[in-house]
Parts: C-alpha cells; structure tokens; sequence
C-alpha cells in the first residue's frame, strides 16, 4: 500500500510538470512543498535499496525538479539515464531543468535526442521551438511549430509564435495568416491584432493596419505601443493631426520610462511635433 501511494504521487508529480516549461517552480496550490519533501525522503530510501533502479532515479530528479533544485535533479536524471538510456523522459525533463538555469545550449541535445526516441510527442516539438526560437534558430523553430500546428491547429499561441518568425523573415503575408489564425480562435487578445497590424503597414495596406491597431487598443487602451503605431499609420495616411493625437496618448503613457528605445521614440515624436514637447516641459513646471 506504501508504495502504492508514493506511485500515485509521483505520477501527480508528473503530470504537473508535464504541462510546464517555465523559469519557475510549479505553483504551490498545484505541488505543495510538504508532500513533496516527504516523497524525496522516501525516493531516498528507494535509491538506498535498489541503486539500479532507473525509475527510482528518474522520479527523484522529477520531485527535486518539481522543488526548483535544478542541479540536484539533473544529477538524478544523469543517474536514470545512464541506467536507462532508452527513456525519452529523461532527456526532457532534463532539458527543462537546463533552460531555468539558462544553459540552454545544454537542453537543445536532450530535446534532440528525446525527439529521437519519441518521434510523435508534440509537446517536445512545442517546447524545442520555443528554445530555438529563443535561440534565434527562425528555420529550425518555423519548422517545429509547423510539425505541431499540422495536427494541433486549434493553438492560438502557437500560431501567433510562428506568425513572429515569418514577421521576422519579412515573411508578411505568411505572418498575416497565422494571425488570421490567431484571431479566428481567440479574437479577444489584443497582441494579434496588433502584429497583424504591423505586417499591414509594412505591406503598405495603412487602412487596414488603422483598423487591426483601433480593434487591438478597443481591447487594451492602456498598451502605449499600439498607440504608437497607430499613429505613426496615421501619418503614413497624412492625417497627421490624428496622428498627433495617438503620439499625444502615447507620450502620457510612456512619461515615467527609463526605456532606451522608449525615450528614442519619444525624441523622434519631438522631433515631428515640437509642440508636444512643449507641453511636455509646461507640464513639469
């Protein structure tokens, strides 16, 4: 019945982590630090009496993974591999351990090899491409998240990822389509809206980015970056005064920043509107 019970745990454990890829440790309301420190103790034990048991040592890292101990785990995920290399479960949570403790050049040959002994895990995919990404591999995460999105096409997210890259590759229209995606399947995220937007502009189709922007920021009036390129549409368009307006909005919203590239835009603005920088000095009298 004891082990019993510390099965059923593990595979709780299990199943928390098996949906996330994060920088930090699982929520507490899903993983309470309690039963976990108790399930380490009995892991412990476990190893003690069956040292090859590569089970043991797996379920070990995974509870020391689910505690945040990121080296410690990996050290027990070394152990289960080397006494079974076959497991893909190995290299994948070890891989995550690796991206919190940012040696995220050390997690992309477990994702490669997971892959290799699990051809069909989305999930692995999903996750190698957000690291290439990250990486700034655009090919190689274009090509996993096509691989997910062939069979998991209802993934908003996802959609809007791979709408990133080909916006990076100046891919517009490409990109317009996975936001139209985007949309389809949670039109109330403002972020779609927004890049689809973007690549509108930068194809020249300024009225329809004025209504993807207007649409972004009736959902969101307070992100001070769709005011910007709403105006700098605007003024695309020669409605400079609307224009002048959004940069108006803008500049409220961004007063306080110590962002480099916010105080650069906010001098560029000067520079085309001398008079809002006026009232900006008025205003701090």
């Amino acid at each position: 019945m004891r082990k019993q019970c510390l099965l059923f745990f593990l595979s709780m454990v299990f199943i928390s982590l098996g949906t996330l890829w994060s920088q930090n440790p699982p929520e507490s309301s899903t993983l309470h630090k309690e039963p976990l420190e108790f399930l380490l103790k009995e892991l412990a034990l476990e190893t003690q009496h069956s040292p090859q048991n590569a089970s043991s040592w797996f379920y070990r890292g995974l509870v020391k993974q689910a505690l945040g101990q990121w080296n410690e785990a990996i050290t027990d995920f070394n152990t289960a591999m080397q006494l079974n290399p076959l497991d893909e479960k190995c290299y994948w949570m070890r891989a995550r351990c690796y991206v919190n403790i940012t040696r995220y050049l050390d997690a992309l040959p477990d994702y490669h090899q997971a892959l290799k002994l699990a051809p069909e895990n989305l999930e692995l995919f999903q996750e190698r491409g957000a690291l290439r990404h990250f990486l700034n591999d655009l090919q190689g995460a274009l090509s996993d998240y096509t691989r997910v999105l062939t069979v998991k096409n209802t993934d908003p997210i996802l959609f809007y990822q791979r709408g990133m890259i080909k916006q990076t590759l100046q891919q517009f229209e490409e990109a317009i389509q996975d936001y139209n995606e985007s949309i389809r399947i949670s039109p109330e995220k403002e972020f779609w809206w927004y890049q689809r937007g973007q690549c509108k502009q930068l194809l020249n189709h300024v009225p329809e980015a004025i209504a993807d922007y207007q649409e972004a920021l009736r959902l969101n009036p307070l992100n001070s970056f769709i005011y910007y390129s709403l105006a700098s549409a605007y003024e695309m368009n020669g409605a400079s005064e609307t224009a002048k307006q959004n940069y108006k909005k803008y500049l409220e919203l961004t007063k306080d920043s110590k962002d480099r590239y916010i105080i650069q835009s906010q001098e560029r603005i000067f520079q085309a509107f001398p008079d809002l920088k006026e009232k900006k000095k008025e205003e701090k009298k």
